[in-house]
């Protein structure tokens, strides 16, 4: 079975709130849903079907804007992983985008 994909974009994502309804509208949860950490670990463990792959692509950029909130919420994408053998979750730092100098 091909795993449904969620795509963060580090770039965009700078709260709790927005991360809870990206994974949210991508995953297609019920109306119900509400963007808190309790909320999207009781859907992930419990009504999600699997498989799903969860990426957050620039998540540096996520944890510069986040703070602290950045560490609960990948702490929590960890243990969904964790607990969940068809959930994976994987973290990828933005790509470096300097230029190279010029004379």
């Amino acid at each position: 079975m091909i795993p449904r994909s969620c795509r963060l974009d580090g770039a965009e994502i700078d709260s709790i709130r927005a991360t809870c309804w990206s994974i949210s509208k991508q995953l297609e949860f019920p109306a119900w849903f509400r963007p808190n950490l309790d909320a999207l670990w009781d859907i992930l463990t419990t009504d999600t079907e699997g498989p799903v792959e969860i990426i957050w692509d620039a998540c540096d950029q996520s944890e510069k804007r986040m703070g602290v909130d950045y560490k609960r919420v990948a702490d929590l994408l960890i243990s969904v992983d964790q607990e969940r053998s068809d959930i994976t979750v994987r973290f990828n730092l933005a790509a470096d985008k300097k230029k190279p100098n010029q004379p």
